[in-house]
């Protein structure tokens, strides 16, 4: 899935969604884009940041797949498949996975992601898109939460140098992990101990103002405020919510809600709307403007 670095092609206007929390329902998924298809027509890639299954079995990566492969129409060439928790899921009522059973499950994904790891980066018109992902949870050897996200020092290592990888300051960098950094949304502040390398990414990401955090998990509906928060060093996270049950902050459903965020990067700024698919109806925008 790798593609050309390319700085100098950057006179067209760069388009992206970002969905998460599909967990398996493809019909949820199938309203989001046909609304995208009548809304926005041509994107370049598609970001799906986490818990596209619901319990990692095989019958649900078939069906994912099925449908990815019979919607190529409402889909562009480049689709992201990030990991999330619910991919290590195998089973609620069976209790914590054993080694065994999270190497099955880390398999089928990679599988189904097209990928040697569950961490990657890819260029799409010389900007940097950078994937994180969980390499363990769910395991009483490792961490019993069922939603952590674990982090190996190699993939801290290789974040830390990817992105410093051809950097242009000023130059936004778009960042992805299914789980959010602790302190940061609304939901982070309430929900701590998300990611076992919290401060080591804050750390990195401290240090590079142009970096956009895009995470998910929370579900948390776009019609409340808290999914947008600017770090004081600058770098920015924001908060996906979902194409399952976006709630509200007070865990009350949004209902006939079907949610993502769209971005358009254009040389000077970038715009990022929040949608609301099954409304088929924009909640929110804002812009960040900076200079290359």
């Amino acid at each position: 899935m790798n593609v050309p670095v390319d700085f100098e092609n950057n006179s067209e206007v760069l388009k992206f969604f970002v969905l998460s929390d599909i967990h398996s329902k493809i019909g949820n998924l199938q309203v989001a884009l046909l609304d995208i298809k009548q809304t926005i027509e041509e994107f370049d890639l598609l970001i799906l940041n986490g818990d596209i299954v619901d319990l990692g079995i095989s019958e649900e990566y078939d069906k994912m797949d099925k449908f990815i492969k019979d919607n190529s129409l409402l889909t562009p060439k480049i689709i992201i498949k990030n990991i999330g928790n619910h991919e290590y899921y195998k089973d609620y009522s069976s209790g914590p996975n054993s080694l065994n059973d999270n190497d099955n499950l880390l398999l089928r994904y990679l599988k189904f992601a097209d990928r040697e790891k569950v961490y990657d980066d890819l260029w799409i018109r010389g900007y940097h898109f950078i994937n994180l992902g969980s390499e363990t949870t769910y395991n009483k050897s490792v961490d019993p939460s069922t939603d952590r996200a674990n982090l190996s020092n190699k993939q801290i290592l290789w974040f830390h140098e990817k992105i410093d990888e051809n950097y242009i300051k000023g130059k936004p960098i778009f960042v992805f992990l299914h789980q959010p950094l602790d302190n940061t949304i609304l939901f982070s502040q309430s929900h701590l101990f998300n990611i076992n390398k919290d401060q080591e990414i804050k750390d990195i990401c401290s240090k590079y103002p142009e970096i956009i955090f895009f995470s998910s998990h929370s579900h948390h509906t776009f019609y409340e405020e808290g999914n947008i928060y600017k770090d004081p060093s600058g770098f920015l996270c924001i908060d996906t919510s979902s194409i399952v049950e976006p709630v509200f902050y007070a865990t009350t459903t949004a209902k006939y809600s079907i949610q993502g965020v769209y971005m358009e990067v254009h040389e000077d700024h970038a715009l990022i709307k929040f949608r609301d698919f099954g409304r088929r109806e924009w909640i929110k925008e804002f812009s960040i403007y900076y200079k290359k």
